[in-house]
């Protein structure tokens, strides 16, 4: 009898199944467990374990700007520091994963309730915290964790919504937050949904509109200029002001197309005018921290006003405070500095409200201060006596600014404002946001604003 059989060696094909494991299962960036694992061992723990369970679920505030500024190999980078840190902080018995982008989650044992992993979080968020300080790359991010508890034979999605709900609250209080889940978060994240749907309705709808405030000079009670302002004119609903879409605008997307469809349509507006012979002054617009981050967007708005032949003088963009002291400072001042050369004008909005110091002013890009309404209202009076907003206008005329008091409502305020040396004032004492077919005829109009109006 004979016998007859072959030799393989399947070394290699080992090699190649467990390289396969490791893909379906391991962040290939960062080496930690990936989404698909992670989910896996939620659900075997949420089946095996009689005691409930704690789940965090984190982000790196901010991280995209380390993209925009320092470009993605770098993010990867930061990103596999920030893995590390995370495998330092966490303890044995924790399972630690990357959900892909700067998203990261923990599943910790033995939390025996609320209390215990919110204490847990925290500590984490200090230590992380910490070797983030330590790094010039990642020195200005910070951590943020949404937190949830989930019981045995729950479902991982439903307790993985919670924690992500959680984050997302814990950065629209303020970033480097811990957040623990509560039913009011989902409350929240539904007007959420709503507003993100109504955006983006109102975006393919073409719903929005510029509506008009105007600047007055106050020693000649002239029409100076407008600040645009957002409108929404919903079939339904009727006209809505940015407050139906406020938490929307924290969707960097929705932002940046936004403040591009508001400055096209002040653009195409003022530039109509100006072929009929009709000048509107200079009309200031409000633009999110999307668009001045993006070297682009300062590109493409200079672009629109030349298409138009507008005059670079006839646009100014008003920027807050936050923006410019944040993690973007460096590329918004860039972006606003080629701006300002080029003629268009720039304005600190809502000054004396944000983090801009007296040292910081001097150096900032900037035309014009607005001084916000909170310290105008109810000038003159016991209650505000104005000596803060004396001390603004004061500082303005010695750096050369320009300044606007905002809310202005009474003839009071008006007259002090004025005496004490304000440029231009805005408010309901002379005029409501109105269409730019109402704001043109006020151009066209009498002199006196008062009159124009009461006409």
């Amino acid at each position: 009898m004979l016998w007859y059989g072959t030799v393989e060696d399947v070394h290699e094909q080992y090699l190649a199944d467990e390289r396969l494991k490791r893909q379906a299962f391991q962040d290939e960036l960062t080496e930690l467990p990936n989404r698909r694992r992670f989910v896996e061992e939620l659900k075997r723990r949420l089946i095996s374990t009689t005691d409930p369970i704690g789940l965090m679920v984190l982000d790196m505030d901010d991280f995209k700007l380390i993209n925009d500024r320092y470009g993605h190999l770098t993010g990867d980078a930061v990103l596999r520091l920030f893995a590390r840190y995370l495998q330092r902080t966490v303890e044995p018995n924790e399972f630690v994963a990357r959900l892909g982008g700067d998203e990261f989650a923990i599943i910790c044992r033995h939390i025996s309730d609320e209390r215990c992993l919110l204490d847990r979080a925290h500590s984490i968020e200090a230590e992380l915290d910490a070797y983030l300080k330590s790094n010039n790359k990642t020195r200005n991010c910070r951590p943020s964790i949404g937190c949830a508890m989930g019981k045995r034979d729950e479902s991982p999605d439903e307790v993985f919504k919670r924690a992500d709900l959680a984050l997302y609250a814990a950065k629209s209080a303020g970033k480097n937050t811990v957040k623990l889940f509560d039913p009011t978060i989902r409350n929240a994240a539904s007007r959420r949904s709503e507003a993100l749907e109504l955006a983006r309705a109102a975006l393919r709808e073409n719903w929005i509109e510029a509506f008009y405030q105007p600047l007055i000079d106050l020693k000649t009670q002239h029409v100076q200029g407008f600040e645009a302002l957002l409108r929404i004119r919903h079939p339904d609903r009727g006209l809505l002001t940015p407050a139906a879409i406020k938490d929307a605008l924290d969707d960097p997307r929705l932002a940046d197309a936004i403040g591009i469809r508001m400055a096209q349509l002040v653009i195409d507006n003022l530039a109509n005018c100006a072929a009929a012979g009709i000048l509107c002054g200079q009309v200031s617009i409000n633009l999110a921290t999307e668009n001045l981050v993006n070297e682009q967007f300062v590109s493409e708005l200079l672009a629109m006003m030349d298409k138009r032949a507008l005059p670079r003088e006839a646009i100014k963009l008003e920027i807050t405070e936050r923006v410019l002291m944040d993690e973007l400072g460096d590329a918004v001042i860039g972006n606003l500095e080629k701006l300002r050369k080029s003629g268009v004008g720039i304005s600190l909005d809502d000054f004396g409200t944000g983090y801009a110091s007296l040292v910081h002013l001097q150096a900032l890009p900037v035309d014009e201060i607005k001084i916000d309404r909170s310290f105008v209202s109810g000038l003159g009076t016991n209650a505000n006596r104005g000596e803060i907003v004396q001390a603004m206008l004061g500082l303005a005329k010695t750096l050369g600014l320009k300044t606007v008091a905002e809310g202005i409502e009474t003839q009071g305020e008006a007259l002090k404002l004025s005496a004490w040396g304000c440029d231009y004032g805005q408010g309901y004492l002379f005029a409501r946001p109105m269409p730019f077919e109402e704001a043109k005829q006020l151009v066209l109009g009498p002199a006196n604003l008062r009159s124009a109006v009461a006409g």
